[in-house]
């Protein structure tokens, strides 16, 4: 079974939850997850999205996507601002041309706050994907981009990583960057059935791929709809004059 989200605006709800055991893939497409919400007496898991699928090996695919203004908050731990995945042991989880900012994760105790962009636990077997994403000002007390826990990660190249204490280490690749701001507009109504994160002419981001690609083959348009130019941007947002 196949569950899907294209082009949806999920704003200042709980997010979104899924603990199907029978769902062969999950998929993410030109949506918005923007300033949501999980809170929880003990422990608060994903502003934007959780998936809890420990039980079922499974495809997470999120591309052309914005996760935005979310937050966990948790009394002992907040995990996983953007979103949090619980995972299994043969699951793959793919981030294409992704827009991460500005979530956070928060406890009353601070070092129960890990993973302010992302959180994914899981198998060792397991495996993340990042290509051509923007990750910026999320954070927490820990980890502020992502807290990766069994899942090996691995980059393709052309992502923004925000800060130091971020999933950024050994696996990126050369045209992978830390710490450089990506200088995304506010999130708004840019165009399209969704709202993003415009960039300018000279945001650090424009600095892409040849072309884009997601789990689907190439990518010809952004999350608004608007074609991807050669080379295309960074993130979910492509830049026309």
């Amino acid at each position: 079974r196949k569950e899907s989200s294209a082009a949806s605006d999920v704003y200042k709800r709980q997010g979104l939850y899924s603990g199907a055991t029978d769902t062969a893939e999950l998929e993410i497409v030109g949506s918005t997850f923007g300033e949501n919400q999980a809170t929880g007496t003990s422990t608060a898991n994903g502003g934007g999205f959780h998936f809890d699928v420990t039980s079922a090996d499974i495809t997470v695919e999120v591309s052309n996507s914005t996760i935005s203004g979310n937050a966990a908050h948790g009394a002992s731990t907040g995990i996983g601002g953007a979103f949090d995945l619980n995972i299994g042991a043969s699951t793959t989880v793919r981030i294409s041309s992704v827009t991460i900012a500005n979530n956070e994760a928060l406890a009353d105790s601070p070092s129960g706050a890990q993973g302010g962009g992302m959180s994914i636990f899981g198998m060792a077997f397991g495996s993340v994907e990042l290509e051509n994403s923007v990750f910026w000002n999320n954070t927490a007390d820990g980890l502020n981009d992502c807290r990766i826990v069994g899942p090996s990660i691995g980059s393709n190249g052309y992502t923004m990583f925000g800060g130091k204490e971020s999933c950024a280490g050994a696996f990126m690749q050369h045209t992978d960057t830390v710490g450089v701001d990506p200088g995304l507009a506010a999130l708004a109504d840019n165009g399209g059935l969704t709202r993003t994160h415009a960039i300018g002419e000279e945001s650090p981001a424009r600095v892409g791929p040849t072309l884009c690609y997601d789990h689907n083959g190439l990518l010809v348009s952004d999350q608004r709809g608007q074609d991807r130019v050669v080379p295309c941007d960074r993130g979910a947002f492509e830049y026309h004059p």
